[in-house]
């Protein structure tokens, strides 16, 4: 039974160039709705795998077509069974998945990740006692705790600072941003930053530069990716 794998959502009626095949080798092609399209292409099982090369492919088709039109992405391993099925959801949604696409249009995600190097140090010596047998309970009692502090009181002020020298430095750029909620305070964490996709170059380059004055802070960053994260949300802020 054929089944429709679907890549994302797309401010166009049509694909005017070709796109890379999906999965199975298939072609990509649109299924209209209005003034919108889903990026789809069939497939002949319930599931794909969720390997390297999978992930991957999918990723390539949405890469390829962030770069022409406005998409909102389907998380890996989106399948409808049949295009009524898909195109009635979208109907339903069509107001909200507009904004959402005029809102990412031309956007994409980077990850932005903060840890201490002191805190690295302590992970790998907490993990490594799991397997060291010749370890004892107090030592292995002091690394945890060593390790608590490290998530907790000992980076608050370092996670403040880190986190101030990012907004200065990346405010201008960053259209959105969620930043942890859960333990604001806490190392590591990460943030999911929306920028527009002429930005990236200027925005890997002040993040290394934040990393080289933030001498007991690891900060790095991953992507561009698709907008994951800023579909259908906006970003909270937490209290810096």
């Amino acid at each position: 039974m054929k089944r429709l794998y679907v890549y994302g959502i797309v401010g166009a009626t049509s694909f005017d160039d070709p796109l890379p095949n999906g999965h199975d080798e298939a072609s990509v092609f649109a299924l209209v709705s209005g003034d919108i399209a889903v990026a789809v292409s069939f497939v002949e099982r319930s599931a794909v795998e969720a390997s390297a090369a999978n992930v991957w492919l999918h990723d390539n088709v949405l890469s390829a077509l962030m770069t022409r039109y406005a998409v909102l992405p389907m998380r890996f391993g989106t399948i409808a069974v049949g295009a009524t099925q898909l195109l009635e959801g979208i109907v339903k949604r069509q107001k909200q998945l507009m904004k959402d696409l005029m809102r990412l249009n031309e956007n994409v995600e980077i990850a932005l990740h903060i840890s201490g190097k002191n805190w690295e140090k302590v992970n790998q010596k907490v993990t490594k006692k799991n397997t060291d047998q010749a370890i004892t309970q107090g030592t292995a009692y002091l690394l945890g705790r060593q390790q608590s502090l490290y998530g907790s009181d000992k980076t608050q002020l370092l996670v403040q600072n880190v986190r101030r020298a990012i907004r200065s430095g990346l405010d201008p750029l960053m259209k959105d941003v969620i930043w942890p909620i859960d333990k604001p305070q806490a190392l590591p964490f990460k943030a999911s930053c929306l920028i527009n996709r002429n930005d990236v170059a200027s925005f890997v380059q002040i993040v290394n530069d934040i990393a080289a004055q933030n001498l007991d802070a690891r900060v790095t960053c991953t992507g561009p990716w698709a907008p994951y994260s800023f579909v259908g949300k906006s970003g909270v802020e937490g209290e810096t």
